[in-house]
Order: C-alpha cells, then sequence, then structure tokens
C-alpha cells in the first residue's frame, strides 16, 4: 500500500476536481470522501470513482455527471422529501483501493447503494464484499459477463462484455476480414472479451489464431507483439485502454504490425501520434453521443465547460437516477430494492434513453457506437 507521502500528489488532484464540482471534500486515513452534507435524516448513497490511476477521465466525468444528477434529484424532491447525500470515494483503479473505499462506504457510512465506475477488476471483488453485507451496486463501469454471477448484488446500466464481443466480431467479420487474433489486458475484462470475441468470429465462418492476455502497467510489450506478428492475422481485436494502449499502439508499429485494431470500449484507448491511427484504429464504445443525452451534455458544458469525454459519465448520471427512483418507491431496504430495480427502470428514460434490466439485473438493450480516430485524434462515427 503505498504511504501518504507518495499518495499526496494523486490525492490533491482528486480533491482539486471534487471541489471544482462542488462537493465538499474530507481526507480520512488518505482516502478521498467527499460528501454532500445535509440535515439530519438525509439518505445516504455510496459512490465510487477511478478519480486517479491510469484513466482518470473516465473518474472526472462520473464526478460531474452524477453532481448534476445530485443537484437534480434533490431540487426535484429528493427521495420523498429527504435529502439525497452523495458519498464519494477514489477507486484509483485498482482493486485494493476499490476494496478499501467499499469498506469504508458499508461499515462507516452505512450506505445501502453504491454507484460504481472501476472496470471488472474493480467491481467484482467490491461486489463480492457488498454482497456479504447485503448491499446493492449499481454498476456503470464494468462489463465482464461474470459479473452476472452477483445477481442480486450488481444492476448493470450498461450492457455486458458478451454482448459487445458479438457485435465487435460480427462487424470485423462482415469487413471481410478472416484471421484474426486478439490481445487484452489480463484481468476478468480482458479474459471474458476475448473469448467473446473468438467465440464469436470462429462461429461466423473466421478463425481466431491466439488469444494474448498482456500484464497491465508493463514498459515493453514488443514480446505480447511479436507473438501475434508471427502468426499474421489480418486485423487485431483488443479491449486495450488507458496508458497501456499508447504504448501497445506505438510497438506495434516499431516491430511492423501494421494491421486495423478494432477495439471495445475505444474512447479509453490513447495513441501518442493520431496521424498512424488512421485508417487503422476503429471500436465501439456503449453509446453516449445520442440525441438522449444532448439535455445532460449541454448543462455539464455549461458547468463545468465540456461535454463527457468517455462514456461513464452519462451512464453514471442514469445510475444515480436508476437507483433514487427506486428508492422513492421501495426506501432504502435493499431486499426490497432488488426486485424495485427492474421494475422501475424500463419507466425511466435518461441519457442513454429507456433502460431495460434482465432478470440478472443486467441491461438488455445498451446503445453501441462505431468509431473511428481522425486525424487530430478525436473520435468519430463510422461504418
Amino acid at each position: 500500500m503505498r504511504t501518504w507521502a507518495t499518495r499526496r500528489p494523486v490525492l490533491a488532484a482528486a480533491v482539486n476536481l471534487l471541489v471544482a464540482i462542488g462537493l465538499s471534500t474530507t481526507l480520512v486515513a488518505g482516502n478521498v470522501a467527499p460528501r454532500a452534507l445535509g440535515a439530519a435524516g438525509t439518505v445516504r448513497i455510496g459512490a465510487i470513482a477511478n478519480l486517479t490511476g491510469p484513466d482518470p477521465n473516465m473518474g472526472e466525468d462520473m464526478a460531474h455527471s452524477v453532481a448534476q444528477g445530485l443537484d437534480e434529484i434533490n431540487a426535484s424532491g429528493g427521495i420523498n422529501g429527504q435529502k439525497l447525500e452523495l458519498i464519494m470515494e477514489d477507486g484509483e483503479y485498482r482493486p485494493e483501493a476499490g476494496v478499501a473505499a467499499a469498506h469504508k462506504l458499508i461499515d462507516v457510512n452505512k450506505v445501502s447503494v453504491i454507484v460504481e465506475e472501476g472496470g471488472s477488476g474493480v467491481l467484482l471483488p467490491i461486489a463480492e464484499y457488498a454482497k456479504t453485507k447485503n448491499v446493492i451496486v449499481i454498476n456503470v463501469g464494468a462489463s465482464s459477463p461474470l459479473i452476472r454471477r452477483l445477481k442480486g448484488t450488481v444492476y448493470s446500466v450498461l450492457g455486458l462484455d458478451d454482448v459487445q464481443g458479438k457485435y465487435l466480431a460480427q462487424w470485423i467479420y462482415q469487413k471481410g476480414f478472416r484471421k484474426l487474433a486478439t490481445i487484452d489486458p489480463n484481468n476478468p475484462f480482458g479474459v471474458e472479451l476475448g473469448k467473446a470475441l473468438a467465440r464469436e468470429f470462429d462461429k461466423l465462418g473466421g478463425k481466431t489464431l491466439t488469444d494474448v492476455n498482456y500484464e497491465l502497467n508493463q514498459a515493453d510489450y514488443r514480446p505480447d507483439l511479436q507473438r501475434v506478428s508471427d502468426l499474421h492475422p489480418d486485423v487485431i481485436a483488443s479491449g486495450m485502454y488507458g496508458d497501456d494502449s499508447k504504448l501497445l499502439f506505438k510497438q506495434a508499429q516499431q516491430i511492423g504490425l501494421t494491421v486495423p485494431w478494432y477495439c471495445a470500449y475505444v474512447t479509453t484507448v490513447k495513441i501518442d501520434d493520431p496521424s498512424q491511427a488512421v485508417g487503422r484504429l476503429f471500436g465501439m464504445e456503449l453509446g453516449f453521443n445520442l440525441p438522449s443525452a444532448q439535455k445532460l451534455r449541454n448543462k455539464l458544458i455549461q458547468r463545468y465547460g465540456h461535454a463527457p469525454t468517455t462514456p461513464y459519465g452519462v451512464y453514471s448520471y442514469d445510475g444515480l437516477w436508476l437507483a433514487a427512483i427506486a428508492m422513492r418507491k421501495a426506501g432504502t431496504d435493499p431486499n426490497k430494492l432488488r426486485d424495485t430495480l427492474i421494475q422501475v427502470a424500463p419507466t425511466y428514460s435518461g441519457a442513454t434513453g429507456k433502460i431495460i434490466l434482465d432478470a440478472d439485473g443486467q441491461r438488455e438493450n445498451a446503445p453501441l457506437e462505431k468509431l473511428t480516430m481522425d486525424k487530430d485524434g478525436k473520435f468519430i462515427p463510422t461504418n
């Protein structure tokens, strides 16, 4: 575990962000704990965002969007007249930090619901602990199909990887590619995504040559990439993200691996030189540049100067609202909220449209977008 001295720069950045979005902040035992302080009798809800770590843009989008949602919920009556209080923790995109944040929210703050934005490797251990404490987790950032095993604990506002992997494989096959290599992070997200991609691609008549799972935060990915290059694929599918994606794509160029890349959750991919990605980097993303999200985008532009740059802001906004609507009907008892969340979801039409949850509490109808990178590094729609 990092000491307070080594954590100070990232904690300072997180605190500055939370001050900027209008939430008061408290440092407790080295953890960032923003609190929307209200009078006695407020209804508490927890939130965990990756405010620091390899891709803090995701956490910033969540923090901005839930702050907006919180104001709207309280302006419209809160939870049956009681003010909704939000307590947010920094998950740092690390399982250890995420679980520590969940312990604080559950054991100290006594929340019955947590809105969680971390990836699958962070959400799964959080949810395992929440299950032992009868706490509900609203998932707005994780996508591993393993989440289905936590039926009754995790309710997902976004679609899972078995859905995205299927459609990404279909898109790749329809573009005429037949020899696929996948390269994904060695975590629950990456492993399950690779399986879903290969299963669907081979079912369609293509051939998956290899599924490489790389370790995160390495200084050199050329050995992994060479394994892929030696098999001569005509396309690569990947779940890479953050700073690792920057190095993977750069080192692929260095060894002459220049076939097109099709990436899941492509807006989390970073590229040093966008000109090298033009015509070569494509991907699917959770739909967030949607007509239904325009109202929220306008509010966030006015409030913070820019719209969300990743999907996780709009999904966090919808997740918070879904939790509030369910609590308005069923109170804060998780035993009553379980069925209520599934029942009320279709009555809410939010930034990502109507939400339909299946019997496992996972979203059936999550929108997807096809994107590519332009010369300026922006993701734009493609076919």
